[in-house]
């Protein structure tokens, strides 16, 4: 850089070039400087987060490397519980029926023996028939 602002100096002290176009030169040669700094700021930012990338994506395949028993010993788990409560809740639908099946069959019962007196005779039967002799 210093090279190439001696250079135009010269050229404006040899008559080459007017003091207005050494001055526009030297702002462009400023400008380049200032434009090469950003650009290696930004290559310099671009690299920075190809390594942040790296190391955050490194650690999250640790994590769930780490993580992958826990949520299938987790699952596991849910599926014995769910499995657990269904066979009780089909036992407990289970019972509910027999206990219901053997209420309605008491109840028949009940109706049979209410038809007969202790001695074993029918009594509807000989209702049915008293009413039909009247």
């Amino acid at each position: 850089m210093k090279e190439e602002r001696m250079a135009i100096l010269k050229m404006v002290e040899e008559g080459k070039i007017s003091t207005d176009d050494a001055v526009k030169l030297l702002d462009s040669i400023a400008a380049q400087k200032k434009s090469s700094g950003f650009d290696e700021k930004i290559n310099k930012a671009a690299r920075s987060m190809d390594c942040f990338a790296k190391e955050v994506k490194e650690k999250v395949s640790e994590a769930a490397k780490d993580f992958e028993p826990k949520v299938k010993n987790t699952a596991k788990i849910i599926v014995e519980k769910t499995t657990a409560f269904v066979d009780e809740l089909s036992q407990a639908l289970k019972d509910v029926g027999e206990k219901r099946g053997t209420n309605e069959n008491e109840e028949k019962h009940d109706e049979v023996l209410d038809n007969y007196d202790n001695d074993g005779n029918n009594i509807v039967n000989n209702d049915n028939n008293n009413i039909n002799n009247n």
